[in-house]
């Protein structure tokens, strides 16, 4: 009995069958064309999140530590800005006056404070003066009486002494020494409010202790 030989129909090209599913016409398919995978719809769920990655914990972290760096170098940046102002400000004004404290002349005051340092100035037949100044300054070959002008007070100005007048002697009643002075020309200066008068010491000095109990009503009187 002869076999018998199926050949499938020949279908010609770009052929085309309609397709019905449950009786629903869904269209047209090419039979040349292969069929492609059916992509599945994904619906996302609004109410649900992933869960965190490890990594994503860290995130935030390294954020923090960042912005706070940046702060700081900021900060720096502020106060060194800062700094080269101040300094140009201070160069642009100039320097600064100091304080009479700084330069040793705290009797300078405001108001004018009252002379205390005390003078006693022997001028033989003159008779013996009490006088008070700011500041005395004693050198090797002057002393110099200071008198801040702004007081209102007596001024004492010593005598000129001639080439035969004996020096007289002039006792500083705090430190109780006494010098030999001569005051051959009128010797001063005026440096601000301050009025400084100068005498010339002479070669024989003598120690006043005498003198200064004698006058001083501190000591004796």
């Amino acid at each position: 009995m002869p076999g018998i030989r199926y050949e499938p129909p020949v279908v010609p090209p770009n052929s085309e069958v309609e397709v019905i599913v449950d009786g629903v016409k869904k269209g047209k398919m090419n039979l040349d064309k292969k069929p492609q995978p059916v992509e599945e719809e994904i619906v996302e769920d609004n109410n649900s999140s992933p869960p965190p990655s490890p990594s994503s914990e860290q995130k935030p972290r390294r954020g923090r530590r960042r912005k706070s760096t940046q702060n700081e170098e900021v900060s720096a940046l502020l106060a060194k800005i800062a700094e080269l102002e101040a300094k140009l400000a201070a160069k642009e004004q100039g320097p600064i006056p100091a304080t009479t404290d700084q330069l040793g002349l705290d009797y300078l005051t405001n108001p004018p404070s009252k002379p205390s340092y005390e003078v006693i100035f022997d001028l033989g037949r003159g008779g013996k003066h009490l006088k008070r100044f700011h500041d005395v300054i004693v050198s090797d070959v002057t002393i110099g009486f200071v008198y801040d002008t702004r007081y209102e007070g007596d001024q004492f100005i010593p005598p000129t002494t001639g080439e035969e007048d004996e020096p007289f002697s002039v006792t500083l009643v705090k430190e109780n020494q006494t010098f030999r002075v001569l005051n051959p020309i009128p010797l001063g200066y005026r440096l601000g409010c301050l009025d400084v008068v100068v005498l010339l010491r002479s070669n024989s000095d003598e120690q006043p202790h005498e003198v200064a109990t004698e006058i001083n009503p501190k000591y004796s009187f």
